[in-house]
């Protein structure tokens, strides 16, 4: 590795997490080495990270709580990483976070189901009407869009009064009534 902008042949730099908006650069010596065989002399490379992506939890850190009031080019720019990377810094984050909502205290839901793109592709969604969070999303439509959803809240067992859903749902119905007893409304 060489410092950019050249620099001396023992060593290299590499840019990590700003500090506010300070460029940070760490230096490395890259050791020389020479074959003792043949005699030819090589740069043992240091071990770093991938330059494409950051491995370290307070750079980590820094682009989620920074995402909550900026867009991702904009925080790309304040990081000094690559777009591409701070996306999947983000996505991780929320992939962690909301990986398994908790359905236990849930007692209504709201069912929508929606046309995606030209070719009759539908999403389904699950709201908790009380609290306004989003409980499921799924490709497709109707039952198949929501077994594993009343699976995972029959195993909650969560006490379901009321589902709401704009057209006649009669499977729906069927769903709750198996994940929440007769005493479901839809």
């Amino acid at each position: 590795m060489r410092p950019p902008g050249g620099g001396a042949a023992d060593g290299g730099a590499s840019a990590t997490v700003p500090i506010g908006l300070k460029e940070v650069v760490l230096v490395t010596e890259v050791p020389r080495c020479q074959c003792q065989e043949c005699g030819k002399s090589f740069d043992v490379s240091p071990l770093l990270p991938r330059p494409t992506r950051t491995t370290v939890s307070p750079s980590q850190r820094f682009v989620c709580q920074l995402s909550h009031w900026m867009t991702l080019s904009e925080v790309a720019a304040v990081s000094h990483l690559g777009w591409d990377t701070v996306k999947e810094i983000v996505k991780s984050d929320l992939g962690r976070r909301y990986r398994r909502i908790p359905l236990r205290h849930v007692r209504s839901l709201a069912v929508e189901e929606f046309h995606v793109g030209r070719k009759g592709r539908f999403m389904t969604v699950v709201i908790d009407l009380e609290s306004g969070q989003i409980l499921w999303v799924a490709k497709g439509r109707g039952s198949d869009a929501l077994r594993k959803f009343f699976r995972r809240l029959r195993l909650a067992r969560a006490k379901v009064k009321a589902v709401a859903c704009e057209r006649e749902c009669r499977l729906l119905e069927r769903g709750a009534q198996i994940s929440a007893g007769s005493r479901c409304r839809v």
